[in-house]
């Protein structure tokens, strides 16, 4: 399980816990605290940060308590009043502290991306990753860059499109005809451009990763099936969106001997009755799991 900013101190105890056997549950790879500007998107995690200082600081601290990353939250969100999506609101040089810090750290970095300033400071800050990559202009329009998504390809990024939250979420605010960040003025759009971005990430070779957004609007812990089926309808086909969340997830994420089913490979894998190459949605019911060390 790779999370990307629950309470940090409730993620490190869980993970502490799994690990030594107290408690049965996944791997986990957790983020800690997102680090965004005083008052940014999601300041309520506790990252807020306005110096080089702070930000060394808080990536060594974190990593200490137990980070295995490092995530930035670059632009404003849907789901923080007071932040713009279209705002790319962390300074550049901040980006590029963080990112020379989690490398120092030998841990990859990603950032919150909806802006499209956001995603141009992320490739030039050096990141890994980029989560969301929403291309939403200053005036809050969406509108998908491919001299943009190119340069992603270029300097070999990873994208997490979180596609299923997007999706869900763009229906409930159609439904409602309410949307819950004022300055979020083309929500609906960029929610519903996600689908739209993977289908030109893969038709251009940018490597996805498969990630869900859990705990946003509409998105319980069980919707990484149907993000893996929303991948497919971006033109993947179900090989490849089982990798974004299996061998391609375990390379991108610096797991090691994890993803496949190898000798000396950790043994995380579940029994299925039916082929998911053929049909993915049989993933939603497994037969069996097992979760063992090497």
């Amino acid at each position: 399980m790779r999370d990307c900013g629950a309470p940090a101190p409730l993620m490190w105890q869980l993970q502490r816990e799994v690990e030594e056997g107290e408690t049965i549950g996944p791997h986990i790879q957790s983020c800690g605290s997102p680090l965004m500007r005083f008052e940014g998107h999601c300041h309520f995690f506790g990252g807020e940060v306005d110096s080089v200082q702070q930000v060394q600081e808080a990536v060594s601290q974190q990593i200490a308590k137990g980070a295995g990353f490092v995530k930035l939250m670059a632009s404003g969100g849907g789901l923080t009043p007071g932040t713009n999506p279209g705002e790319a609101d962390l300074p550049l040089e901040l980006m590029r502290v963080a990112a020379d810090a989690a490398h120092a750290h030998d841990v990859h970095i990603t950032a919150h991306c909806h802006a499209t300033e956001s995603i141009t400071r992320a490739i030039e800050a050096g990141l890994d990753m980029i989560e969301h990559a929403s291309f939403v202009l200053p005036d809050g329009r969406y509108q998908y860059d491919e001299a943009i998504a190119e340069s992603i390809r270029e300097r070999d990024i990873v994208v997490g499109p979180t596609v299923i939250a997007a999706i869900r979420t763009a229906e409930r605010f159609r439904e409602s005809k309410t949307i819950y960040n004022p300055q979020d003025v083309s929500a609906v759009e960029r929610l519903e451009g996600r689908l739209t971005n993977t289908g030109h990430f893969h038709r251009l070779g940018i490597r996805i990763l498969g990630g869900t957004d859990s705990g946003a609007t509409n998105t319980p812990f069980n919707s990484l099936v149907n993000e893996l089926i929303a991948y497919t309808r971006a033109g993947l086909s179900n090989s490849e969106a089982l990798r974004t969340a299996t061998c391609d997830a375990a390379n991108y994420l610096l797991l090691g001997l994890v993803g496949e089913v190898m000798p000396g490979y950790r043994a995380d894998f579940i029994l299925l009755d039916r082929n998911p190459l053929q049909d993915l949605s049989t993933l939603r019911h497994p037969c069996r799991f097992s979760r063992r060390a090497r």
